[in-house]
């Protein structure tokens, strides 16, 4: 008797994309933390136009009661 498992296309194919997914995985893992900052980053905008003149100072926070 062989003691050879028996594998069926449906088996090789699952073996496949298991050995995809952790090929995936492996990247993400090695890449973090990514070098470029994500592109939502808060606190700026892009768009804003540049002005010359310096910022207006603020009023006073109010105390509270």
């Amino acid at each position: 008797m062989s003691d050879k498992k028996v594998r069926t296309q449906a088996d090789r194919a699952d073996d496949e994309r298991l050995a995809d997914d952790l090929e995936v995985d492996e990247s993400s893992v090695e890449s973090f933390p990514a070098s470029d900052p994500p592109s939502w980053t808060l606190g700026r905008n892009a768009h804003a136009a540049v002005s010359s003149e310096p910022p207006r100072p603020r009023a006073p926070a109010r105390p509270r009661r």
